[in-house]
C-alpha cells in the first residue's frame, strides 16, 4: 500500500540494466490536456524520490511551464487573434501587425518561445539600429514584442517575459523643424493659387479645400487628423472659437473587411479636447468657405466625405515639389511651427502646450519648439535691446 501511494504522490520507479534509478513524475498538463511527464536517472532511489519532490515542488509554486517549446511565430499569430477581442483601435493594431510581420517574425519564428533569452532580444534590438531604424520605430516593435509575450506568460507557456529585462530603450527626439516664415508663405501662397483655380470648378474637392486645411493648420496648430474631423458645429464664428473634440485616423479594419478606413474618434489625448482661439486672419479665411449643414465637415471630398490624412499629405509633397521645396519639410511640421512662433512672441510655455492639446509640458518643450535662425535674431535683437 505505502508503495503505490508513494508513486502516485512521487513518481514512477524503474531499474536500468546498470543498476540505476529512473524516476518519472507528472508535474501538470499540456495545452491538449494530456499530462506532463519529467524524468531523471539516479543512483540510488533516495536520490530519485528527492528530485522528484523538487520537481513537484517547483512545477507548483514557481510555475515552470510546459509550452515553452511551440514556435514563436505560432504564438505570434495566436497573439494577434487575441487582440481582435480587446478594446485595441485599428491603428494601433495595424501598428503591432507590421511590426510582427516586418521585423518580429523574421527574427524570432522559428525559434521556440522557451529558448528566447533577454539576451536575444538586446541583440535584436541592436540589429534594428544597424538598419537605421530610428528609435521612436525600435521603441514600437519593441512594445509589439512585449505585449506578444506578455501573453505567453498569462497563458503560462513561459515563465517570464524577457522583454522586461532587456535593455531600456528610451524614445529619442523626433528631428522635425520649424518652417521658416517665408518658406511657408511660399506654400501658403501656392496653395492658394490652386484653391482660386478650383473654384471655378462646379465641384469642390480636395485641391480647393487644401489651402483651407494649411491655414487652419498654420493658425491653431492643430494635428491634421483634427483638422479634418472638423464639423461646422465645432465652430463658433461669433465667439472665436474652434471645439476640438474629434481626429480622423487611417488603419486597416482588421474586424470587419480588412480595407483601410478614416476611422473618426477621441483626439490623441483627453487634453486633446479643448477650444482654440480663432485669430481676425483665419476668422477670414473661414468665412470664404461655403458652409453647410452643421453636421457637416469643414474640409471635404465632393462627397462631402471627410478627406483621408494620407490624401493631404500626397497633394503636400506634390505641392512642395512644384516650387521648389520637394522632401524639405514634413506636413506635420506646420504643428512644430506654429509651437515655435507662439513661444517667440514670448507666450509661457505652459500655454503653447495646452493650446497644443499636450498632456506634458515636456513634450512641448523637447519635440516642438526649435530654434532655427529666425528665433536666433529675434533672440539677439532683444539682447541688442536690453544691453
Amino acid at each position: 500500500m505505502s508503495k503505490k501511494k508513494n508513486k502516485r504522490a512521487v513518481g514512477a520507479y524503474t531499474l536500468t540494466n546498470g543498476g540505476r534509478v529512473r524516476v518519472q513524475v507528472t508535474v501538470g498538463k499540456k495545452a491538449d490536456g494530456k499530462p506532463f511527464r519529467v524524468s531523471k536517472t539516479f543512483n540510488t532511489r533516495e536520490e530519485a524520490k528527492n528530485w522528484a519532490n523538487e520537481q513537484k515542488y517547483e512545477y507548483s509554486t514557481k510555475r515552470k511551464f510546459v509550452e515553452g517549446n511551440i514556435l514563436f511565430i505560432e504564438h505570434a499569430y495566436k497573439w494577434l487573434e487575441h487582440l481582435k477581442d480587446t478594446q485595441i483601435t485599428n491603428k494601433t493594431y495595424q501598428g503591432y501587425e507590421s511590426s510582427l510581420i516586418n521585423h518580429i517574425i523574421p527574427y524570432f519564428g522559428k525559434m521556440k518561445l522557451n529558448d528566447i533569452r533577454t539576451g536575444d532580444i538586446n541583440n535584436f534590438i541592436k540589429a534594428l539600429k544597424a538598419k537605421g531604424l530610428a528609435n521612436a520605430s525600435i521603441y514600437q516593435i519593441r512594445a509589439a514584442l512585449r505585449g506578444c509575450l506578455k501573453l505567453a506568460v498569462v497563458e503560462d507557456k513561459i515563465l517570464k517575459n524577457p522583454v522586461i529585462y532587456s535593455l531600456p530603450l528610451g524614445k529619442e527626439a523626433t528631428h522635425r523643424k520649424s518652417i521658416p516664415t517665408r518658406d511657408m508663405k511660399r506654400i501658403l501662397s501656392a496653395a492658394r493659387g490652386i484653391s482660386i483655380v478650383e473654384k471655378t470648378k462646379r465641384n469642390h474637392g480636395r485641391n480647393y479645400y487644401f489651402y483651407y486645411f494649411l491655414a487652419i493648420s498654420y493658425y491653431t496648430g492643430m494635428r491634421p487628423g483634427e483638422v479634418l474631423a472638423l464639423r461646422w458645429q465645432d465652430i463658433n464664428l461669433d465667439r472665436k472659437i474652434i471645439y476640438v473634440n474629434s481626429a480622423i485616423s487611417e488603419a486597416k479594419d482588421f474586424r470587419g473587411d480588412g480595407k483601410t478606413k478614416n476611422v473618426i474618434g477621441q483626439p490623441k489625448t483627453a487634453k486633446s479636447i479643448r477650444p482654440i482661439g480663432i485669430t481676425n486672419k483665419l476668422l477670414a479665411i473661414l468665412k470664404e468657405l461655403p458652409r453647410g449643414k452643421d453636421s457637416e465637415f469643414v474640409i471635404k471630398t465632393i462627397n462631402n466625405t471627410p478627406i483621408p490624412p494620407s490624401a493631404m499629405r500626397r497633394t503636400w509633397g506634390q505641392l512642395l515639389t512644384s516650387i521648389g521645396l520637394g522632401g524639405e519639410y514634413l506636413m506635420y511640421e506646420i504643428r512644430h511651427t506654429y509651437a515655435t512662433n507662439l513661444t517667440m512672441m514670448g507666450l509661457p510655455v505652459a500655454d503653447v502646450s495646452r493650446q497644443l492639446g499636450h498632456t506634458d509640458i515636456r513634450t512641448t518643450l523637447n519635440y516642438y519648439i526649435h530654434t532655427g535662425e529666425e528665433s536666433t535674431r529675434a533672440i539677439t535683437e532683444k539682447i541688442n535691446q536690453m544691453m
